[in-house]
């Protein structure tokens, strides 16, 4: 397996936490038990995610599979929240930086967890929360903070953790500009300047992770494009170049760009080459090649593990054990059948065998 990272300083859960400190400057979080509790629960079909402000279309971009409304109570409080079933924890996290604007905040004590106008939007493994408006805007921040860790927890496990993909560089990075865009209709929303239909979503497989970058007093975004292969990226950089004429001074809102290994990195809308470059400069690549590790096995699938081995060993066990007496029992008959075909053969009968006598003094 070829593991491949974007050089960042820092894990990408540092990404995490500059809005999270930034939110908690000049402020005192409330500490509240979450003692909330599901009180009801109804399956939804994919299709009545718009009555929340989803997507169908990017919804299964990202692997939805399913859709419930809960009910969440609390003491005299009621809340409903809509809880999608993606893919993996990746495309979880995906749908979070698509759904997340420039209007909402992070959750102070929260990881992976905004709030704003619209409501609030988390992300914990495969599971993509939402708590829409009409019942965020009836919470307290801090009331708002403990459902939300009463649905998942402050912070994702570490297991979902390994699952999320690489994070941007983090200097001069726009924390709420990040976006994971996994399919072609989604890339069409969060990122108009770039043609979808260029990237190769579906033919390459391609992953996509963008940013706002702030360079001086000026602005870019910065695109990170994973292909499963240099020879892929090549291609797709080659494509890319000449219908984005990349690298070349077309006044303020050009474009710029480079491949390293299988990734290809762009920067759109830079006012000059020197910004550009400076933007580039800032995603460094590294590549090594390690065996295939299976991944750590959990408690119940080890114990399913040790009762097939048992099982299996007490099935060998019984299988010898009844090979050798179904071999005796067709020797004692063999030989009674012989005996009855070959009455005069002296090897028929073995247990008839005469006895000689030498008289040797």
């Amino acid at each position: 397996m070829i593991r491949r990272n974007l050089g960042a300083s820092a894990f990408w859960l540092a990404l995490l936490a500059v809005p999270a400190y930034s939110a908690l400057q000049g402020s005192v979080v409330r500490l509240v038990s979450p003692t909330w509790r599901v009180t009801g629960s109804e399956q939804l079909n994919i299709q009545d995610i718009r009555q929340w402000g989803g997507d169908v279309k990017v919804e299964r971009e990202y692997g939805v599979r399913s859709v419930t409304l809960k009910s969440y109570s609390e003491a005299d409080q009621t809340a409903g929240i809509v809880e999608e079933q993606a893919a993996d924890a990746s495309s979880a996290y995906g749908l979070f930086t698509f759904y997340r604007t420039d209007a909402m905040h992070a959750v102070p004590g929260v990881e992976l967890a905004a709030e704003g106008p619209n409501g609030a939007i988390m992300a914990r493994g495969k599971l993509f929360i939402r708590v829409p408006a009409s019942a965020a805007s009836s919470l307290s921040a801090g009331d708002l903070r403990s459902l939300l860790i009463a649905i998942g927890g402050a912070k994702p496990s570490a297991e979902s953790l390994l699952e999320l993909p690489s994070s941007l560089p983090l200097s001069g990075l726009r924390a709420d500009s990040v976006k994971y865009i996994l399919g072609a209709e989604a890339c069409r929303i969060a990122l108009p300047q770039l043609s979808a239909k260029n990237v190769g979503f579906a033919e390459d497989a391609a992953e996509v992770e963008s940013g706002v970058y702030r360079i001086g007093n000026a602005s870019v975004t910065a695109v990170a494009i994973n292909y499963p292969t240099p020879q892929i990226a090549h291609r797709r950089f080659s494509l890319l170049a000449g219908i984005l004429q990349l690298n070349r001074q077309n006044g303020p809102q050009s474009s710029y760009g480079k491949r390293a290994g299988s990734y290809v990195v762009l920067a759109l809308d830079a006012p000059n080459a020197d910004v550009a470059r400076r933007a580039l400069a800032k995603f460094k690549f590294s590549e090594n090649v390690s065996w295939d590790q299976p991944r750590p096995l959990t408690g119940r699938e080890l114990a399913f593990q040790l009762l097939h081995l048992f099982l299996s060993n007490i099935f060998i066990i019984l299988l010898s054990a009844g090979s050798a007496i179904l071999g005796g029992l067709i020797i004692f008959f063999g030989r009674l059948a012989l005996g009855r075909i070959f009455p005069n053969a002296l090897w028929a009968h073995t247990d008839r065998d005469p006895t000689i006598r030498l008289n040797l003094f």
